[in-house]
């Protein structure tokens, strides 16, 4: 057994809990972000819910605009027909420019989701690991405080009067 003093052992077992204590917080620390990441992807779950049902009443809006200009009468005058056609170019173009931008949405989105499993799974994966290691640490530290107490005890015994025993080199003559 290596020749240690009570007090070591003492600090050693309070430093291990200090780590324990260190690695406890990193784990919930990871926790945190983890459920940072949660209410993000709950918030652009709302977002995606909110954008497809625009995108659904804009896609029955649309219908109903291609409805419509299939019934117009075609014997419109040149300059009326030529402003109407200028309309519903604008119509159709503004229509695919927010069709593009919600399917580049989506995808940002199925992105950010994909980037924040694997970042969920790492950080519980190592919050799962720190909280392993902070146990093993405050096993040793409970070893640490066991072997100190033990020492303590073992050192009161051989310093204390009623442990020492005479013997031939300490007897005195008369």
């Amino acid at each position: 057994m290596p020749d240690e003093q009570p007090g070591s052992r003492d600090d050693a077992a309070q430093q291990r809990d200090e780590e324990a204590s260190q690695r406890d917080e990193c784990a919930r620390s990871r926790d945190r972000a983890a459920g940072r990441r949660a209410q993000q992807a709950a918030d652009r779950a709302e977002a995606a819910r909110q954008r497809a049902e625009a995108g659904a009443r804009r896609d029955e809006q649309q219908a109903s605009w291609v409805a419509r200009v299939a019934d117009r009468p075609g014997d419109r005058p040149p300059g009326e027909a030529a402003e109407q056609a200028a309309v519903d170019e604008e119509m159709r173009h503004s229509y695919e420019e927010q069709a593009e931008r919600d399917r580049l949405l989506e995808a940002t989105d199925r992105a950010a989701g994909a980037a924040d499993r694997a970042a969920d799974a790492a950080d519980r994966l190592a919050a799962a690991r720190d909280r392993e290691a902070a146990a093993a640490d405050r096993r040793e530290a409970q070893w640490d405080r066991t072997a100190a107490e033990v020492d303590r005890q073992q050192g009161a015994v051989e310093t204390s009067p009623v442990g020492l025993r005479p013997t031939a080199h300490s007897v005195t003559p008369e």
